[in-house]
């Protein structure tokens, strides 16, 4: 078994987004507007105005912050942060996350550190419509459900090379943002029956270009 393949295999047992196979869906023409718009709908309105400005992506966006993070000490959380290129733990550790979008997909590069890493985001056909989030063969789709002041991110499933996979050999996530002191707040906590923590960072974020 290769490198590569034995990557590939665990991990589905420490991926951090999980969904199912998901189609890119381009904008049509005039319909440009905020990716996270388009999947709420409606309640996008209703979202606290920190959490739609920094969602408020129709060309690019750079963001700035700070975050706190905690790793899993099982020798599974190790090999999974490692996996994912997570960053090492750290207090006061900081963040900045660029935006870009084309032909409605959101490019998100986030840096914590130092430590960069990359994904693409698009409307997931899906009902209710859900946001697929792609990690090179990998593709997660995740809804977006406000609940109070926190808008929730949920694992609705995920494939590989377009292959669904079962839900049940996914990671656990407790995922959501919310505003704290005025500023935008994200929250991540990441586990797994067979690893235990795996990673949790919390930070926030606070927009700097259009």
């Amino acid at each position: 078994m290769s490198n590569i393949t034995g990557r590939m295999i665990a991990f589905l047992f420490l991926t951090l987004y999980p969904q199912p196979m998901s189609k890119y869906q381009p904008f049509a023409v005039g319909e440009l507007q905020p990716l996270f718009a388009r999947i709420l709908g409606p309640a996008w309105e209703r979202l606290a105005p920190q959490l739609r400005e920094m969602h408020n992506v129709t060309h690019m966006l750079e963001a700035g912050g700070g975050a706190r993070i905690i790793r899993g000490s099982s020798p599974l959380a190790r090999f999974g942060c490692w996996l994912m290129g997570f960053p090492p733990a750290g207090e006061d550790v900081p963040v900045r996350v660029h935006f870009a979008v084309r032909e409605g997909v959101e490019t998100w590069t986030r840096n914590f550190g130092g430590h960069r890493f990359r994904s693409r985001q698009y409307f997931a056909s899906a009902s209710p419509p859900a946001v697929t989030e792609r990690f090179g063969p990998l593709r997660f789709t995740m809804t977006l459900t406000p609940d109070g002041d926190r808008l929730v991110l949920g694992l609705r499933g995920w494939s590989m090379f377009r292959v669904p996979l079962p839900l049940a050999l996914a990671v656990r996530m407790e995922a959501y943002e919310t505003v704290e002191d005025g500023k935008f707040l994200f929250n991540v906590r990441v586990w797994h029956p067979l690893a235990g923590p795996i990673i949790h960072y919390r930070g926030w974020l606070v927009p700097e270009l259009h």
